[in-house]
């Protein structure tokens, strides 16, 4: 840790070993989100003051999305704080049923900070406890009521507000975080759910789950941080905003792919010319990430241009034709834009051809056919590697067969010479003793010998014709 991070961590630790001496025998509550800031706050609170003088207050609501929520619920166990030590309270609220947030006014932060905050300083209250921190930030000071009207909710409260206090912006909580070992000290900004839609348009329940399940779609694509937000005056639109950091993914074919496929389900049925604006939109800033310094001031008018043709279409249809365009024209969603009934037979005629030229196909039966191509790909592998086996195992048969009719040949030849023993020159005495002494009735262990041998002379003929028919397949 260089000098500057180590006066900064010192300043905060200064600072939060004060409330040391405030409160019933120094416990403070801290307003956990699981974010960045409030990460930070939390761990330099439980290294200063100790697991027993902290307790977590964590919200919980419709304005968050699952993955945050997992987030929050897990970050004591990833940084090794034992959860018989860590004293945790989780307040659900239920923002939807007040009817002054769900109206969205201008000072829609301020009443959601003001109502929450209150009930964590009653919750506190209950513990014995009346100091409550907060993570807010230099730079969040800097942005004034104006631009942070949660801010005032905070000074209403008496809210504590160590990190601003101590002057760290968000650079350098970042840099204190990673110095401690916090996995947030990367994680990208986070704001709840309800800051997607423009004021004065209505919070509700379908709108909040349509863009968190958006947001976590494409954050399944790679597209970490990622906003979707809708617009006032086109409440159909979306518009995407991505990281800086992650529009080079954009130049990956495969993304390309998944996310117009995302795109055109989302829409539900979708004009092909907006889809090749998109892709041309894409175009562009593959091109931007690729040379930042070349000019697609012309290619970006030409999208802009064929953008609000299809645009003017659908408003003309509402009979409501839009004032402005919005500015995030690459990154927007049109809902339902196949054209409506028209009354021109050239334009049904266009409308009719552009659809011969659509094909569409369900995702699923995509992912099926990969899925049996892959199945396909791994029996084909298997099938070689039995191949291969079967060929040892046919060298190995192969030369079996051929002891095998060696051994044959032996006996067969032993057997005539044991079996015919008079016909030995006479002239040999030991062989007319041998004449002598034979015993007919020996002939019959022979023919069972012979047996045995005519046994065999057949399995070696049979397995011979197995390895010619063998020979035969495999060639």
């Amino acid at each position: 840790m260089n000098k500057e991070l180590e006066h900064w961590q010192g300043q905060l630790c200064r600072h939060l070993a004060g409330f040391k001496r405030v409160g019933r025998v120094g416990r403070v509550g801290v307003a956990f989100s699981g974010g960045v800031d409030s990460s930070l706050l939390l761990g330099s609170a439980l290294d200063v003051l100790g697991p027993k003088n902290v307790l977590v207050l964590h919200a919980r609501s419709c304005l968050q999305k699952k993955q945050e929520q997992e987030d929050a619920d897990t970050w004591a166990e990833r940084h090794g704080y034992p959860a018989d030590l860590l004293e945790q309270r989780i307040i659900r609220i239920e923002p939807l049923t007040w009817d002054d947030f769900v109206a969205n006014p201008e000072n829609r932060c301020y009443l959601c900070k003001r109502r929450l905050y209150s009930l964590f300083l009653k919750t506190l209250a209950q513990e014995g406890i009346s100091t409550l921190l907060d993570g807010t930030n230099a730079d969040d000071l800097s942005q004034g009521e104006t631009g942070r009207p949660g801010l005032r909710a905070l000074l209403e409260l008496g809210i504590h507000t160590p990190l601003a206090d101590c002057g760290l912006d968000k650079k350098t909580i970042r840099l204190l975080s990673q110095d401690m070992g916090l996995d947030t000290a990367n994680k990208p900004s986070s704001s709840c759910l309800a800051t997607r839609i423009p004021h004065n348009m209505s919070i509700t329940s379908e709108r909040l789950n349509r863009i968190a399940n958006l947001e976590q779609t494409l954050e399944a694509q790679g597209f970490i941080g990622c906003r979707i937000r809708l617009l006032q005056d086109l409440q159909e639109t979306l518009t995407v905003q991505l990281q800086e950091t992650s529009l080079s993914q954009l130049s990956y074919d495969a993304i390309q792919k998944n996310l117009l496929d995302w795109l055109h389900d989302e829409a539900q049925s979708i004009h092909p010319d907006i889809v090749q604006v998109m892709q041309e939109a894409t175009d562009i800033l593959v091109r931007l990430v690729e040379d930042p310094t070349c000019s697609v001031i012309r290619a970006q008018h030409t999208v802009q241009e064929k953008f609000q043709r299809i645009t003017a279409k659908k408003e003309e249809s509402k009979h409501v034709l839009p004032d402005t365009l919005p500015d995030a024209l690459p990154d927007a969603l049109e809902k339902n834009l196949e054209e409506k009934a028209t009354t021109a037979p050239v334009q049904q005629q266009r409308k009719k051809s552009a659809t011969l030229r659509t094909l569409r196909v369900d995702v699923n039966r995509v992912d099926q056919l990969v899925g049996l191509s892959g199945d396909m790909v791994i029996n084909l592998s298997s099938f070689e590697d039995s191949m291969d086996t079967m060929s040892g195992t046919t060298k190995e048969l192969d030369m079996i067969l051929q002891r095998l009719k060696n051994i044959n040949s032996s006996l067969e030849a032993g057997y005539e010479l044991a079996s015919i023993p008079h016909l030995g020159s006479s002239e040999d005495g030991q062989d007319s003793d041998m004449v002598e002494d034979f015993d007919p009735l020996e002939m019959d262990r022979y023919s069972e010998l012979n047996i045995l041998i005519r046994s065999l002379t057949e399995a070696v003929s049979d397995l011979d014709s197995i390895m010619g028919q063998n020979a035969l397949d495999t060639a």
